[in-house]
Protein backbone atom coordinates (compact mmCIF):
# COMPACT_ATOMS: atom_id res chain seq x y z
CA UNK A 1 0.00 0.00 0.00
CA UNK A 2 1.28 3.48 -0.91
CA UNK A 3 0.93 6.15 1.68
CA UNK A 4 0.23 9.69 0.47
CA UNK A 5 2.83 12.26 1.51
CA UNK A 6 1.74 15.16 3.60
CA UNK A 7 2.58 18.67 2.44
CA UNK A 8 4.21 19.62 5.74
CA UNK A 9 6.87 16.97 5.42
CA UNK A 10 7.72 17.75 1.81
CA UNK A 11 11.29 18.87 1.40
CA UNK A 12 12.90 19.95 -1.79
CA UNK A 13 15.47 22.21 -3.40
CA UNK A 14 13.01 25.15 -3.68
CA UNK A 15 12.10 25.38 0.00
CA UNK A 16 14.76 28.01 0.94
CA UNK A 17 14.34 30.05 -2.24
CA UNK A 18 11.93 32.70 -0.87
CA UNK A 19 14.32 33.44 1.99
CA UNK A 20 17.34 33.61 -0.29
CA UNK A 21 15.63 36.12 -2.52
CA UNK A 22 13.47 37.97 0.01
CA UNK A 23 16.09 38.81 2.65
CA UNK A 24 18.52 40.57 0.27
CA UNK A 25 15.65 42.47 -1.33
CA UNK A 26 14.38 43.62 2.07
CA UNK A 27 17.91 44.58 3.13
CA UNK A 28 18.41 46.59 -0.08
CA UNK A 29 15.10 48.37 0.51
CA UNK A 30 16.08 49.23 4.10
CA UNK A 31 19.47 50.54 2.95
CA UNK A 32 17.75 52.57 0.23
CA UNK A 33 15.29 54.11 2.67
CA UNK A 34 18.00 54.94 5.21
CA UNK A 35 20.14 56.48 2.47
CA UNK A 36 17.22 58.54 1.19
CA UNK A 37 16.42 59.84 4.68
CA UNK A 38 20.09 60.74 5.18
CA UNK A 39 20.21 62.62 1.86
CA UNK A 40 17.06 64.57 2.73
CA UNK A 41 18.52 65.47 6.14
CA UNK A 42 21.83 66.65 4.59
CA UNK A 43 20.06 68.68 1.90
CA UNK A 44 17.82 70.34 4.51
CA UNK A 45 20.81 71.07 6.76
CA UNK A 46 22.87 72.52 3.90
CA UNK A 47 19.98 74.66 2.64
CA UNK A 48 19.54 76.07 6.15
CA UNK A 49 23.24 76.86 6.31
CA UNK A 50 23.06 78.48 2.89
CA UNK A 51 20.19 80.71 4.05
CA UNK A 52 22.16 81.71 7.18
CA UNK A 53 25.22 82.47 5.06
CA UNK A 54 23.13 84.62 2.74
CA UNK A 55 21.77 86.63 5.68
CA UNK A 56 25.30 87.07 7.07
CA UNK A 57 26.52 88.18 3.63
CA UNK A 58 23.76 90.79 3.41
CA UNK A 59 24.56 92.10 6.90
CA UNK A 60 28.32 92.17 6.23
CA UNK A 61 27.77 93.94 2.90
CA UNK A 62 25.80 96.67 4.69
CA UNK A 63 28.54 97.04 7.31
CA UNK A 64 31.11 97.22 4.52
CA UNK A 65 29.14 100.03 2.81
CA UNK A 66 28.97 101.99 6.07
CA UNK A 67 32.69 101.54 6.75
CA UNK A 68 33.61 102.51 3.19
CA UNK A 69 31.51 105.68 3.43
CA UNK A 70 33.11 106.54 6.78
CA UNK A 71 36.62 105.91 5.39
CA UNK A 72 35.92 108.10 2.38
CA UNK A 73 34.64 110.92 4.59
CA UNK A 74 37.71 110.67 6.86
CA UNK A 75 40.12 110.65 3.91
CA UNK A 76 38.45 113.59 2.14
CA UNK A 77 40.91 116.52 1.85
CA UNK A 78 38.46 118.95 3.47
CA UNK A 79 38.12 116.69 6.50
CA UNK A 80 41.89 116.34 6.84
CA UNK A 81 42.38 120.13 6.64
CA UNK A 82 39.66 120.71 9.28
CA UNK A 83 41.14 118.17 11.69
CA UNK A 84 44.65 119.51 11.11
CA UNK A 85 43.45 123.06 11.90
CA UNK A 86 42.01 121.82 15.20
CA UNK A 87 45.45 120.42 16.04
CA UNK A 88 47.16 123.68 15.02
CA UNK A 89 48.65 122.30 11.82
CA UNK A 90 48.61 124.15 8.52
CA UNK A 91 49.70 123.50 4.95
CA UNK A 92 53.38 124.29 4.28
CA UNK A 93 54.29 127.53 2.55
CA UNK A 94 56.35 127.57 -0.63
CA UNK A 95 59.50 128.35 1.35
CA UNK A 96 59.03 125.26 3.50
CA UNK A 97 58.78 122.87 0.58
CA UNK A 98 62.07 121.38 -0.61
CA UNK A 99 62.36 120.29 -4.16
CA UNK A 100 65.22 117.99 -5.19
Amino acid sequence: MIRPRSRARTTGAGDGLPWRIGVPIIMLMVVGIVTSVWFVWRIDKDLGELARNRQEFIAETEINRELTARRDSLLAPESIVRKAAVLGLFPPTDEQIRKP
